[in-house]
C-alpha cells in the first residue's frame, strides 16, 4: 500500500523535470489512480472527490501540466512493472485496498484518459 500514487507520481516528477515536489506529485498520482480504480470497478466513486478535498486542505494539489509522452515513458520503466503488467495497490474504500494486476497498455490508456494534468 505504501506505493499508492507513486507510479503516476514518479512519472509526473520526472516529466516536470523534478520541478514539483514528491509529495505533491504522489498526491496527484493518488487522485489519478483512484479515478482509474473507479473506472475499473475497484474503487468506490466517492474516493477521488474525498482525496481532492483532503489534499486541497493540505495544500498538496498543484495545477500543473506535464508532457504526456514523457510521463507515460516514465511509467513504462516503473519498478512495479512485470512483463506486460503492472502490480499496483488500488484503494477500494477509504482505509481499504487490494493489490491489482493490470496490463501496462490498458493502464497507460487510462492514465492518458483520466489524468487531466497531462498535456
Amino acid at each position: 500500500m505504501l506505493n499508492y500514487g507513486h507510479t503516476i507520481g514518479h512519472a509526473l516528477e520526472s516529466a516536470s523535470g523534478f520541478s514539483i515536489s514528491h509529495g505533491k506529485a504522489v498526491g496527484l498520482g493518488m487522485i489519478c489512480e483512484s479515478a482509474i480504480g473507479v473506472k475499473l470497478g475497484y474503487t468506490s466513486p466517492d474516493v477521488p472527490s474525498y482525496l481532492i478535498e483532503l489534499l486541497n486542505r493540505l495544500n498538496l494539489i498543484q495545477n500543473i501540466k506535464v508532457n504526456a509522452d514523457s510521463a507515460l515513458r516514465a511509467i513504462t520503466g516503473d519498478k512495479k512493472k512485470s512483463g506486460d503488467f503492472l502490480n499496483l495497490p488500488m484503494v477500494t474504500e477509504i482505509g481499504d485496498w487490494v493489490k491489482v494486476k493490470i496490463k501496462a497498455g490498458e493502464y497507460l490508456r487510462l492514465v492518458r484518459e483520466l489524468c487531466v494534468y497531462l498535456a
